[in-house]
């Protein structure tokens, strides 16, 4: 029996990775994670979870108005990845440091607010 080789990076599944829309910010900060090979995988896309940054259903609970899913992913061998949790990222499911973006802005909408 021939081994099948994962269609994308990092063992990505189907192509959930690619939907456009980004989801509610989790966390302005990246979570450090280590993968084991064959196991299964499932990064919120959402930003509803409480198991962040792994989907633990809840976009099935809440009304998302874009199409996000979950991204589902077997990595082909044991490896250390940064998540994303701010949900802006355009690598999903792993940081890009669009995180800074978000902090950014987050820390002048909260200065501005300060100053009225």
């Amino acid at each position: 029996m021939q081994d099948k080789k994962p269609l994308h990076k990092y063992g990505l599944q189907g192509t959930h990775h690619l939907l456009p829309g980004t989801g509610k910010v989790s966390s302005t900060l990246p979570t450090r994670t280590v993968l084991k090979k064959d196991k299964i995988y499932t990064w919120c896309s959402c930003g509803y979870s409480g198991t962040q940054p792994l989907c633990d259903g809840s976009h099935l609970h809440y009304y998302i108005p874009t199409k996000l899913r979950p991204v589902r992913f077997i990595p082909d061998k044991d490896m250390e990845v940064w998540f994303c949790n701010c949900k802006q990222t355009r690598t999903r499911p792993f940081c890009d440091g669009s995180h800074r973006e978000v902090s950014a802005k987050l820390k002048k909408a909260s200065e501005e607010g300060e100053n009225k």
